[in-house]
């Protein structure tokens, strides 16, 4: 991502988990970045590694992990959300963790309806992504990665408007 050096402030949004993403957001030019959950540590760290050095500010939404999920899952999920507040606090980057209800409550985003499936709820948060960014790319992608990072859209969304 090029930055101009008159860069105000970027906004980070993070969806944690496998399925999620990262979306940087520097409202000064306009421009978004965004990426799938990167697969490795190492992928991780080389994304915030490479943010230019502008302040900025974070929003991680913070879950915990499914009842449903087994151990080895909930094991692995917790590792996954230690690495980002770690690469966080390693790439000097303030943040915050914030609820989904809470960010969802504030962009006016109807919480998951009782019985809706996943995908349901997941399409109604990407419509809301695109209502407020209608001309990204991301859009023609293939629908699987507009949902890997449309709550992370939403939260760098949320990052603007709130800090």
């Amino acid at each position: 991502m090029v930055i101009c050096k008159q860069q105000k402030r970027l906004y980070i949004g993070i969806d944690p988990g496998k399925q999620g993403g990262l979306v940087i957001f520097a409202p000064s030019i306009d421009r978004l970045n965004w990426t799938e959950m990167p697969a490795t540590e190492v992928e991780l760290w080389a994304w915030f590694a490479s943010l230019p050095k502008v302040p900025t500010f974070a929003v991680l939404e913070k879950v915990n992990s499914d009842p449903n999920f087994g151990r080895a899952a909930s094991f692995t999920f917790g590792m996954g959300y230690g690495c980002l507040t770690m690469a966080l606090i390693a790439a000097k980057i303030p943040f915050t963790c914030v609820q989904p209800k809470k960010w969802q409550a504030t962009l006016n985003v109807s919480p998951r309806r009782n019985g809706e499936p996943k995908n349901k709820f997941k399409e109604r948060l990407c419509a809301e992504a695109r209502r407020l960014f209608p001309d990204l790319s991301l859009w023609e992608e293939a629908k699987c990665h507009q949902m890997a990072v449309c709550d992370a859209l939403l939260l760098a969304h949320y990052a603007r408007t709130n800090y």
